[in-house]
């Protein structure tokens, strides 16, 4: 405001100042792309054109708020905003905003694609060697998981991760059965599988030695067992390999054998060796078998205390139990009157070898007789006892023993003998025991009582002198009784001691001294044996042995034998001094060589010292310096090691030593090694090109994958094309390994093309696929697309499977003509043409394969226009091992005679086709006049009923059937005796036509042989040669043979 004076008036005029900041302006700029890949951090940074200036972020137009991925940073004019791990979420157009002024960018962060440069492999080990299976992954920075049998893997003491740059390994150390499986290792969302093969020789597990098997009755004998590869079953019985027969059926499964004897008799009662053997190793066992029976009959039963509504039964127990323990004895009866006989105990049973049996009639005379019962059956009745009359007798009852003491008894010094019987009389008689004729007195050391009708002698600490022929003799005023036993006083030998003592480990120096106390009578005799530096003490039932300042060789096993008449025994005592381990096993391996490392592994030494191993020293040599130097100390848990920083094309040599406390082992050496590269470039794909899903201007191109990957997977496939009549190659795209496809767009009508093909894995580029031939797009008619996934089996035997596949998405715009199945094995490359298919068939069975080797199968579409790409199996194929031929046709072999030339013949089916459908029976004859069987043809599978005809009349016959799979022929079920072919009586030739009695019968002819097969001319010989052998026949397939001769003039 301001303020003007003027003559006669005063003026006033106001204005309004406004002071603006100076203007604000980005002097660094965002640049206006930011591609950085997955994982990494990402950093803007701006500078302003003065400070005190705050600026704001976004991200695709929404702030960006402060967090722990995402970093804020001002200071003066400098901003910064930081993205931690970017991830490709985080791609997009980022925003800082000051004062009226921004600046942007476009950030791209790239997909961290996971890949395998180096996929697993199957691997094969030995029981208790180690396997490493091994990947490389893309980064560093890559974390993997591991799976068997799609269970994540959990460590333990004998598994090891290691991850060392790209390199990502399981160890697993003394690998075992339980190790084997599919292994998978998962980096995001790759995979690599690879099988683990553990193999081991044969083991049985079946912890039972004896057997028992019923008389007259089918015995399976079941043995467990593990092992791979699958051993191979052999049974013998008395030094003699068993075979499958009428008699009995062996049958090899994955982890069992099983032994069927059929009718069990006591031929079959002895030791059975079972013999497994595989290309690991074998082993042996015995089982011994033994028949059980029904027990003999009990001995003839007495009465005894007889009142007038009761008595007591006594009899003695079978003389053979018939192997298997009596578990109840059937008590009958029978009066007089009826005759009839009766269960007495049917609601309950009996296991003494005496009743009381009460609830009888008074002055009705009785008889009885007992049946004893194992788990077979019962026996016969015993004898039947006297007439018994149930009447109190008012003089009494004499003593009678109704249970003996035991024949024989024996017993061990110290301990406590308890002898006992049953006797009964009326009135209650007087018991007295003798010793050698001599009577017992009562004293201390034993206890004598008689209740309840049991005499009982216990002595409770039997001595030597206790020995001797015991009696016991039971007296009233109407007679005596008596019973004896013979006890004996023995034991086997045996020794007390410390039972650390059994495994010592001591330092070299000690004094090793073992003392036990010896039991046994007879006094055993002490034996010591390892001759060292001892001194052996052996007093009355005592002995000991010392030795003073123990060293290395004093080592070993000391054994204390000790003998009496009744055993021997044998204790032994290892002793183990302190010492420096032994040689890591041999060998040390070079699990893989490249140009500049070498991995090594080894196993453990067998002998630790007595000390745990703690570490392993690798030391390494250059062949042409000859000098050693020390690669690495490891931990005694990896026994494995990748040794780098060498050089390609040097000749090295390798040793590890084991280390404990004590000190360093002897050193075990690896053969020479060379480092160089096991990659190489891939070799060049394969043809044929193929085209699909044609269009005038694009079709879908196809080839085959290389022969040779050089040991390093495909990457990508790159694929170029160039117009016939041009120079210039132009590149249509890249696809990736796993593909043998791409999809060529933009083509010039009408217009032929070259195309050529390159593969590339982690080494390099191979040679181009260029074929001469041009291709041209054809419009929409062309080859059919692949056949639709996936290519499965659907059934397998040990000779043959089924493989099952989709129609193609297309067929090219034309109807398919065929489908093309191939097959190559693992170790080669050619596919071999298997056979050409119906185009409405999506399924075929090959046959004739080798359980030994693996496959891969492919099927191409064709229609008139060209073939599609191949659909192959993602795996290799390995045919089962569980078929094997078939049982023998059920017998009888039931015959009848329907005509005067004709016969009716019946059988079974096998009790087992061996794992795969009977296909056939073949059939044969012979007349027993003869020794060589005619075959009279095949029937199907489901026919057990044949007639065979043309036969001569009075002749006999003898016929036999086979069963036969895939695998092969059974054993012949043969007629027991031969059929006798006469006119059946009331036969008429007018009946003829009605020989078959049922319509559904099949019937062959004896004489001719078309039914079965053609005559084929083997070979013309000599008038004057009387023999021909023919070679390359087939084991198991009966061949029959005729012989003509020929005479230019046969009569004169």
């Amino acid at each position: 405001m301001s303020t003007q004076r003027m003559k006669g008036s005063i003026h006033r005029y106001t204005a309004n100042l406004t002071v603006e900041p100076k203007s604000t302006e980005f002097t660094l700029r965002l640049a206006d792309t930011v591609c950085i890949d997955e994982d990494n951090d990402v950093e803007f940074n701006v500078q302003l054109s003065r400070s005190g200036v705050s600026v704001k972020w976004f991200k695709d137009g929404k702030p960006i708020r402060k967090s722990k991925s995402n970093v804020i940073e001002s200071k003066e004019t400098k901003h910064k905003l930081i993205i931690r791990n970017a991830k490709p979420n985080d791609s997009g157009e980022y925003t800082c905003v000051a004062n009226g002024d921004q600046t942007r960018t476009q950030l791209q962060v790239n997909e961290d694609l996971a890949e395998f440069s180096l996929k697993l492999k199957d691997i094969f080990v030995k029981e208790g060697e180690t396997a490493t299976l091994s990947v490389e992954v893309a980064k560093p920075s890559h974390k993997v998981e591991w799976f068997c049998d799609d269970k994540k893997v959990v460590l333990t003491e004998k598994s090891i991760l290691i991850e060392e740059g790209i390199h990502r390994k399981l160890v697993l150390n003394e690998c075992t059965l339980f190790d084997k499986g599919i292994y998978s290792v998962v980096c995001k969302d790759k995979r690599s599988i690879a099988k683990l093969t553990v193999e081991s020789a044969p083991r049985i597990l079946t912890q039972k030695r004896q057997f028992t098997a019923k008389r007259d009755e089918n015995f399976i004998l079941e043995i467990q067992f593990d092992g791979y590869q699958p051993p191979k079953v052999e049974w013998f019985f008395a030094d003699k390999a068993l075979k499958t027969s009428k008699k009995l059926a062996i049958e090899a499964l994955m982890s069992k054998t099983l032994l069927t004897i059929k009718k069990f008799d006591d031929s079959d009662v002895g030791n059975y060796r079972l013999r497994l053997k595989n290309n690991i190793g074998e082993c042996s066992e015995e089982f011994s078998l033994s028949i059980i029976d029904r027990p003999e009959p009990p001995g003839r039963p007495q009465a005894s205390e007889i009142t007038n509504k009761s008595l007591v039964l006594s009899w003695p127990e079978p003389k053979n139990n018939g192997g298997s323990e009596v578990i109840n004895y059937i008590i009958e009866f029978s009066d007089k009157k009826s005759e009839i006989w009766k269960i007495y105990n049917e609601t309950f049973k009996v296991v003494d070898k005496n009743i009381k049996i009460e609830k009888l009639k008074q002055g009705m005379e009785y008889t009885f007789r007992v049946t004893a019962v194992n788990e077979v059956g019962n026996s016969d009745p015993s004898p039947i006892s006297q007439n018994i009359v149930i009447r109190e007798s008012k003089s009494g009852e004499k003593p009678v023993v109704i249970e003996e003491l035991k024949p024989n008894v024996s017993s061990a010094p110290k301990t406590e003998v308890k002898l006992e019987c049953k006797i009964t009389g009326q009135p209650i008689p007087e018991v007295k025991w003798f010793r050698d004729s001599e009577e017992l007195v009562v004293n201390k050391t034993m206890d004598i009582t008689f209740e309840k009708q049991t005499a009982t002698l216990i002595i409770k600490e039997v001595q030597p002198k206790s020995a001797g022929l015991y009696v016991c003799k039971a007296s009233n005023p109407l007679g005596s009784a008596r019973t004896q036993s013979t006890l004996k006083i023995e034991e086997k030998p045996s020794a007390i001691f410390d039972k650390k003592l059994s495994s010592m480990i001591l330092r070299p120096g000690s004094n090793y001294r073992i003392d036990a106390e010896v039991k046994g009578y007879p006094s055993p005799q002490c034996i010591w044996t390892k001759d060292q530096k001892i001194r052996v003490k052996t007093i009355d039932n005592k002995t000991s042995l010392e030795i003073k300042t123990i060293q290395t060789e004093d080592s070993g096993v000391y054994s204390l034998k000790l003998t009496n008449e009744l055993a021997d025994v044998c204790y032994d005592f290892v002793l183990k001094v302190l010492d420096r381990p032994g040689s890591p096993d041999a060998p040390v391996r070079a699990l893989n060589v490249e140009e500049d490392c070498v991995e090594l592994s080894w196993k453990p030494p067998k002998d630790d010292g007595g000390s745990r191993v703690t570490h392993y020293l690798i030391e390494k040599c250059e062949k042409k310096t000859n000098l050693w130097k020390e690669v690495i100390k490891i931990d005694s848990k990896l026994l494995i090691q990748r040794v780098d920083r060498l050089v390609c094309g040097e000749e090295y040599l390798f040793r590890v030593c084991a280390i404990n406390e004590f000190g360093k082992s002897n050193a075990t050496l690896s053969q020479p090694i060379v480092c160089e590269s096991p990659f190489d470039k891939p070799s060049a794909p394969l043809g044929p090109l193929l085209t699909s899903n044609n269009t005038e201007d694009s079709f879908t191109l196809s080839w085959n994958p290389p022969e040779s990957d050089g040991n390093s997977p495909i990457l990508e496939y790159i694929v170029e094309k160039k117009e016939s009549d041009k120079k210039v190659w132009q590149k249509v795209g890249s696809v990736d390994g796993n593909k043998q496809s791409i999809d060529v767009i933009n083509l010039k009508k009408e217009t032929a093309y070259h195309f050529r093909i390159t593969c590339r894995n982690k080494v390099g580029t191979s040679l181009p696929l260029a074929p001469e031939e041009t291709i041209t797009p054809k419009g929409r008619y062309g080859a059919p697309s692949m056949p639709g996934r996936p290519l499965q089996v659907t059934a397998m035997t040990n000779t043959s499977l089924t493989l099952s596949w989709d129609r193609p998405l297309s067929t090219g715009g034309v109807e398919l003509t065929a489908y093309i199945l191939e097959r190559r094995l693992v170790s080669e490359s050619n596919w071999i043409r298997v056979d050409t298919i119906d185009p409405d068939i999506t399924s075929y069975t090959v046959e004739n394969l080798s359980a030994k080797h693996e496959y891969f199968f492919r099927v191409i579409a064709e229609n008139p226009l060209g073939r599609s790409p191949p659909l192959e199996t993602e795996t290799a194929l390995k045919l089962s091992l569980t078929a094997a031929q078939p049982g023998i046709p059920t017998g009888p072999l039931e015959t009848r005679v329907v005509g005067p030339s004709a016969i009716v013949v019946e059988w079974g089916k096998p009790e087992t086709d061996g794992g795969a459908p009977i296909l056939s029976y073949v059939v044969a004859a012979r007349d027993v006049r003869r020794t060589m069987w005619m075959e009279v043809g095949h029937v199907s599978a489901d026919t057990q009923r044949l007639q065979i005809k043309d036969l001569q009349e009075g002749h006999e016959y003898l016929v036999r059937i086979m069963a036969r799979n895939e695998v092969g022929l059974s054993d012949p079920l043969v007629m027991e005796e031969p059929v006798r072919v006469v006119r059946p009586p009331g036969y008429t030739e007018l009946a003829q036509e009605f020989e078959v009695e049922r319509p559904d019968t099949p019937s062959l002819s004896f004489t001719t042989t078309e039914t079965s097969s053609s005559w084929m001319r083997e070979a013309n010989v000599e008038p004057l040669v009387s023999s021909y052998t023919r070679h390359t026949l087939i084991q198991r397939r009966e061949y029959f043979f005729k012989l003509w001769f020929h005479s230019d003039t046969l009569f004169k």
